[in-house]
């Protein structure tokens, strides 16, 4: 009867120490993980700044090419065009 109370007397303890052992083990988990989280929220606010900033630059340059796209990219001439140089030319 005696070693069958020290016996379970001894899986308690034994039983007591791992739930201590994994109590610890999940709360540093928590730890970490909520320390990860603050972290990856701060790199997406500096992410979604960094999108916000290169979008109002790639609008910028866009309406920029438009303004100078009429004036560098040639543009083939009309024939009525065409045709009053060359009368022009022969009178």
């Amino acid at each position: 009867e005696e070693t069958e109370e020290e016996d379970a007397q001894s899986s308690y303890e034994k039983m007591t120490q791992e739930n201590a052992i994994t109590k610890t083990t999940k709360l540093q988990d928590v730890k970490y993980k909520v320390q990860e989280s603050k972290s990856l929220d701060t790199t997406i606010a500096e992410v979604a700044g960094d999108r916000e900033t290169t979008n109002t630059e790639l609008a910028a340059l866009n309406e920029y090419y438009a303004k100078i796209k009429d004036h560098c990219i040639a543009k083939p001439e009309t024939y009525e065009d065409r045709k009053a140089k060359r009368e022009a030319e022969i009178n």
